[in-house]
């Protein structure tokens, strides 16, 4: 303690001979209570005398900085840190000695105005309070996993005192990096248990957001910045728990109504049940209020209106998920939040619409595959989100929602219809033609809606198309369910011919009777193949005679604008070819005589209409079919006949072509010209 003192005294002394008188006030500042500090030890005073002491010291210290404006602040610092290190022997001193330290600071606050002395103050008394509250909580015997809310407490009430009026920025920005510091101790106390953790990130995070709105410049992209991950943190282990329930969802459509409504309560086991559900459920609802204020404060109300919808749905469905309810109260409140999502959808204004129609349509496929447990509550969803999608399209403002709201309406009577059909007892295959007529109304109706289209441009148009390929959809999903039974396969098919056919009378949908010739040629071959029949051309010459009698017509219409190979060529040799392959295993004349009929009426035909594919395809096939013909008598001639009769046909063929090499190749030049010319 002496030597203190005499070094003190030297530094004043020093100070003041070589800057004045005003530099040894400054040193006497600093080095004062630096040489008071230890005098309780040197005294040998009592525990709290000492404690006492320097928590005296410190509040002479600061209420001389906040009055003066003088460098003692740094110092009656030094002194509070010492003198909160030695009341951690005792708990009740250490409750003590931060509430005095914070009324010093609150004190010293309150005297400096708004200066640098002030704000550091300020900052001092928050981290104070904080720390007394956490002591408080710590003393009771609370975890501290538990405890992290009360500083979490303490940091909102800060920096919400921030954004007070009082017209002093400096201290404003001093409570803001004490409530900063306090959130990122709240923090690491709750780092032992996810959801707790959690719900102190989303606070947080809700809170920067919060006071972003009344910062500027760098300092409030920082603090959305802070805001945002923090937020995106805290959501991991809801959604997890979303992602679990949505992984047993997505099983239940593969097996229907097999039972076996579950929940994820176990996937996190470290944490009680108590706090499982109050936990997930304030985590999703603010992290929803996080990015509801983000898009308020960056983009408008409108924006936050959409940020909402998109973010309250899945929240929700989070607390379903480990709430455990009955089944019937999940389901009934998936379902009641996809009708308002839908009526909101439906009376929304522009720009709201479309985000409330998506988010009706995403709840509204979980609540159906949810519902896909059993029969009755099958029926009940599916029926219900019928009757509302029909609801949303004849109420709804704008076009979209009317198209979206429509399609979802004739897919929902489709699966209705199958699954009353299934229900009843019926196999899949006869359950597919009750679904295929119930496609039906949806062709009228998109039909009629064409019709409306043409006058008013567009508008109509969109719900028309919308409609249609909804009709196609449940089209497609009937035709699959006859395919268990391959009989029944060629009659779904057959049906949906005639009505792709039917489509195809509508002007604008010509191209849909190339759909239906397909599902018909499609359960020809079926009912082919399970007649046993294995013979290529009663497969392939439909398909020929089609193809043919499209490339003619295209031909009439567009004259020499097209080539005969993509017209005639892959029609022609879909017949031809296979015949040709099972001719030559064929050891009959039947078959090869027919198929050099037909080849030499489609050579003939090539050379009559001067198009080179039918000339060049049938005389080639015509060619090799006799060439295939031919050959064992030839051969058997040859074998019978003297050894020189071969030598002595080649040479004479030889001699011939030489003899007449000229003439041969303006022959074969007329010939190419002439091929060229074709079509």
């Amino acid at each position: 303690m002496p030597v203190l003192a005499l070094a003190a005294l030297a530094a004043v002394l020093a100070a003041t001979a070589h800057q004045g008188r005003w530099a040894g006030a400054g040193v006497v500042r600093v080095a004062g209570p630096v040489a008071l500090a230890p005098l309780p030890l040197a005294a040998d005073l009592p525990y709290w005398a000492a404690l006492a002491f320097l928590v005296g010291l410190t509040a002479g210290l600061a209420l001389w900085a906040a009055l003066s404006r003088t460098t003692a602040g740094a110092t009656a610092l030094w002194t509070a840190a010492l003198a909160a290190s030695w009341s951690l022997a005792d708990r009740t001193a250490t409750l003590s000695v931060l509430a005095a330290l914070a009324l010093a600071g609150l004190a010293c606050a309150v005297r400096g105005g708004d200066s640098r002395v002030s704000s550091v103050a300020s900052a001092v008394t928050a981290l104070a309070v904080g720390a007394e509250g956490a002591a408080v909580a710590l003393a009771g015997d609370l975890p501290a996993r538990s405890a992290a809310f009360v500083v979490l407490g303490v940091a909102v009430l800060i920096v919400r005192a921030a954004a007070l009026p009082l017209d002093r920025p400096h201290a404003a920005h001093a409570l803001r990096l004490a409530g900063a510091a306090l959130w990122a101790v709240s923090v690491a106390m709750a780092s032992g248990d996810p959801l707790r953790a959690a719900l102190v990130l989303a606070a947080g995070g809700l809170t920067a957001v919060l006071a972003a709105g009344r910062l500027r410049g760098a300092a409030r992209d920082l603090a959305l910045g802070c805001g945002w991950t923090a937020a995106a943190v805290a959501l991991v282990p809801p959604l997890a728990l979303l992602a679990a329930v949505m992984a047993d969802v997505c099983h239940w459509p593969a097996h229907p109504w097999s039972g076996g409504y579950g929940t994820v309560r176990d996937t996190l086991p470290a944490v009680p049940d108590v706090l499982l559900v109050p936990a997930t459920a304030a985590a999703g609802a603010l992290g929803a209020a996080t990015a509801t204020a983000s898009a308020r404060l960056l983009l408008g109300p409108a924006a936050a209106h959409r940020a909402a919808t998109i973010t309250v749905p899945p929240a929700l469905l989070c607390v379903l998920a480990v709430a455990d309810p009955p089944y019937a109260a999940a389901l009934g409140v998936a379902f009641a939040l996809a009708v308002a999502l839908a009526v909101q959808a439906a009376a929304a204004p522009r720009g709201t619409d479309t985000v409330s129609g998506a988010a009706a349509l995403a709840v509204a496929s979980t609540a159906v595959a949810w519902s896909l447990t059993a029969r009755l509550p099958t029926l009940a969803v599916v029926a219900g989100t019928c009757a509302v999608a029909a609801g949303c399209a004849l109420a709804a403002r704008r076009t979209a929602v009317r198209a979206a709201a429509a399609a979802t309406a004739i897919l929902a009577a489709g699966g209705l219809t199958a699954a009353a059909c299934l229900a009843a007892g019926w196999t899949p295959q006869t359950a597919a033609f009750p679904v295929l007529a119930s496609s039906v109304p949806a062709a009228v109706l998109a039909a009629r809606l064409a019709r409306r289209a043409q006058p008013d441009g567009t508008t109509v148009a969109v719900e028309a198309l919308a409609v249609e390929a909804a009709g196609y959809a449940v089209t497609a999903c009937g035709v699959g369910l006859a395919f268990a039974d391959l009989a029944y396969a060629s009659a779904a098919l057959t049906g949906a011919g005639a009505l792709a056919l039917a489509v195809a009378a509508r002007a604008d949908r010509r191209r849909a009777a190339w759909a239906g010739a397909a599902a018909l040629h499609l359960a020809l071959w079926i009912r082919l193949g399970l007649s046993g029949v294995d013979a290529p051309e009663a497969y392939t010459l439909p398909v020929t005679v089609i193809g043919v009698a499209a490339g003619h017509r295209l031909l009439r219409r567009r004259g020499g604008a097209f080539s005969s190979w993509p017209l005639y060529g892959p029609a022609l040799a879909l017949t031809l070819l296979p015949s040709l392959a099972v001719a030559w295993t064929d050891p009959g004349l039947v078959r090869p005589l027919l198929l050099a009929s037909a080849a030499f009426a489609v050579t003939l035909a090539g050379a009559l209409g001067r198009l080179q594919a039918p000339l060049l395809i049938g005389g080639g096939v015509l060619v090799l079919n006799a060439a295939h013909e031919l050959f064992p008598a030839l051969a058997d001639l040859v074998g019978d006949g003297p050894r020189w009769l071969p030598i002595a046909v080649t040479g004479a063929a030889l001699l011939f072509a030489g003899a007449t090499y000229e003439h041969r190749l303006r022959d074969l030049r007329r010939l190419r010209a002439s091929l060229t010319a074709m079509r």
